[in-house]
């Protein structure tokens, strides 16, 4: 496997990771799919399902959204996902402080 094939498998797994970590913090929040779905301004709960099995991302504007839905502060809630989207950059931001 190439570079690019490895680089794509490992981002599919952190996504995957990633939306356990947010139907987590769904299942604490005792929020149906349905019920989040609605709360975060989604159509159809089908998108929940999506990024909680990793076929789908949070688009980075709707973080805020998303944590807010969930009863959890955004800081930290962007830190934690963002360790799964984009762990270089999470692990720089990290280095900053």
């Amino acid at each position: 496997m190439n570079k690019s094939g490895k680089d794509g498998e490992k981002a599919k797994q952190n996504r995957i990771l990633a939306g356990k970590r947010i139907r987590q913090y769904r299942n604490s929040a005792g929020l149906t799919q349905m019920e989040f779905a609605k709360r975060v301004n989604q159509n159809y709960y089908s998108f929940i399902s999506q990024v909680e099995t990793g076929f789908a991302k949070i688009q980075y504007c709707d973080i805020g959204l998303w944590a807010e839905a969930l009863g959890v502060s955004t800081p930290v809630f962007a830190a934690d996902i963002l360790s799964f989207y984009e762990p270089e950059l999470s692990d720089a931001l990290r280095e900053v402080k």
